[in-house]
């Protein structure tokens, strides 16, 4: 089995070695996939027949409390997931919510439109202050900020701006940041301003 994360947040790579191998299960996680992004599952379907697809609500219809996604997949691999699955599934309120949001296209291009202006934003103020950031297919991304990423959590925290410390991914002088209103991204790069 292969599990693919999508969006690649840290690195892009080429992932055509797939093709090459022989893949009993392919699954592509699609939670933090938005649309307009030229995603790792375009790249790839030509490359392998990917039929399993695992999403969850959290940025597209800002549902992160009700704990809900979906998965498009065969019967059978539904049957041998359900098996294993926790006992306690998505409560029936949750599942409610999560049918009227994804009905709710208005808000969905709204937050899409939020995230786009919001990433092109911090791409030309950072480009601007020369830091360097990997740019993204979803609503975060990593910034190099060539300091001890733990302090600058802690500098920024005292600021009432929350980020991300990568140290413990091995990527010790990286935050990520995700996108939000515009006010709230101006007030984390005075905040970044600051410190760097």
């Amino acid at each position: 089995m292969v599990l693919l994360i999508n969006p690649e947040t840290i690195i892009n790579q080429d992932y055509q070695w797939i093709a090459q191998i022989n893949i009993a299960l392919n699954i592509i996680s699609t939670a933090l996939i938005l649309p307009g992004f030229k995603t790792l599952s375009l790249r790839i379907q030509n490359h392998i027949n990917v039929k399993r697809a695992l999403c969850r609500f959290t940025i597209y219809f800002a549902c992160n409390i009700l704990r809900i996604g979906y998965g498009i997949m065969p019967q059978e691999i539904a049957s041998l997931l359900n098996r294993v699955r926790q006992p306690f599934n998505a409560n029936s309120l949750a599942q409610v919510g999560a049918g009227a949001a994804i009905e709710d296209k208005a808000f969905l291009g709204k937050t899409l439109s939020l995230v786009h202006e919001g990433l092109d934003f911090l791409y030309e103020s950072l480009d601007r202050m020369n830091i360097k950031y990997f740019p993204t297919q979803a609503n975060f991304f990593l910034i190099d900020i060539g300091k001890n990423a733990d302090e600058v959590f802690e500098k920024m925290l005292r600021q009432g701006v929350i980020v991300r410390s990568m140290t413990s991914y091995g990527y010790p002088n990286f935050i990520r940041i995700n996108v939000g209103l515009h006010e709230e991204n101006v007030r984390f790069l005075n905040a970044l301003e600051k410190i760097i």
